[in-house]
C-alpha cells in the first residue's frame, strides 16, 4: 500500500516548483546584474565628461555656427543715394540700449573666458571686431 501512495503523490510537483523558483531567481539575478552594469556605464559616462573637448569637437563639426553673418551691403533702389543713416528717436533709444546691453554682455564674457583660460585669439578678434563695429555705428537722431 505504501508504494501506491508514493506513486500517486509523486507527480513531479516539487521538481517543477523547484525549476520554476530557480528560473525566477535566475531572472531576478540577471536583472540586478543588468541594472548594475547600466549604472556602471552611466557612471563612466559622467566621469568622462569633458566640456573643453566637447566644445572643441562641436566647433570642428560645425565651424560656421558662431561666425558673424555676411555683411549687409546697401543696394540703392532706382538711383537712390544714401549719405547717412538716420533713425527715429524711439528706435534710436532702443538701439542704444541694445548696444549697451551687448557691450555689457561682451565684457562679462571676456572676464569669464579670461578666468577660464580659454580666451583664444579668434575670440579676441571677434570681440574687437564687434566692439569696433558697434562704436562706428553711432546713430543720429
Amino acid at each position: 500500500m505504501r508504494t501506491t501512495e508514493k506513486e500517486c503523490c509523486d507527480l513531479g510537483y516539487h521538481a517543477s516548483l523547484n525549476r520554476a523558483l530557480r528560473t525566477y531567481l535566475s531572472a531576478e539575478y540577471n536583472l540586478e546584474t543588468s541594472r548594475h552594469e547600466g549604472l556602471d556605464i552611466i557612471e563612466n559616462a559622467v566621469d568622462s565628461l569633458d566640456p573643453r573637448s566637447d566644445r572643441q569637437r562641436f566647433m570642428e563639426m560645425f565651424p560656421t555656427a558662431f561666425c558673424p553673418p555676411c555683411k549687409f551691403e546697401f543696394q540703392a533702389h532706382m538711383g537712390d543715394e544714401v549719405c547717412g543713416v538716420s533713425v527715429q528717436p524711439p528706435v534710436n533709444g532702443e538701439l542704444i540700449l541694445r548696444f549697451q546691453q551687448l557691450q555689457s554682455r561682451l565684457a562679462t564674457l571676456k572676464i569669464e573666458n579670461e578666468e577660464d583660460g580659454s580666451y583664444s585669439g579668434s575670440q579676441r578678434e571677434v570681440s574687437v571686431s564687434l566692439s569696433c563695429r558697434m562704436k562706428a555705428k553711432h546713430f543720429t537722431e
